[in-house]
């Protein structure tokens, strides 16, 4: 068995958990109604944080390029190859979420939690990992 079968599986191992995690945090029992422990789904949330997405990593990316070219006389990478990058870092992944999965959601002495809005951020983060795997993974190899 080589490195490249179990980077394979590796990697189709952390596309089932992803996928799964959409049935594990979906809200709601059989009437519709949410639990105490349930997760909310917010669509404008997830429409305007990955709206800040995008621009975040392009406008971060050509700034430092920017920035960077204006320290150095050398030609370091040309705009198709700036272009390139900036795409391939709008595909967000495993780590985002398993690091959202990290924040606590305990409670303080009087029963008020610490972070209120975890579901939420839970919710968001796996909905921005899948739809910037889907769609922009998607379109990887005619970049």
């Amino acid at each position: 068995m080589n490195f490249s079968t179990l980077g394979s599986a590796a990697e189709a191992i952390v596309f089932c958990y992803i996928g799964l995690c959409v049935f594990t945090y979906w809200s709601g029992g059989p009437d519709g109604q949410l639990q105490d422990d349930d997760y909310e789904w917010s669509p404008k949330f997830i429409m305007i944080m990955s709206a800040v997405v995008i621009c975040g990593r392009i406008g971060g990316l050509s700034l430092a390029h920017l920035l960077f070219s204006c320290c150095t006389k050398e030609k370091d990478v040309n705009l198709r190859e700036l272009s390139f990058i900036i795409y391939g870092g709008l595909i967000r992944g495993a780590i985002a979420f398993g690091l959202v999965l990290k924040i606590e959601s305990g409670k303080d002495e009087d029963g008020t939690p610490y972070f209120r809005e975890r579901g939420i951020v839970v919710t968001t983060t796996l909905a921005i990992v899948i739809m910037t795997t889907m769609f922009f993974g998607t379109f990887m190899p005619l970049v």
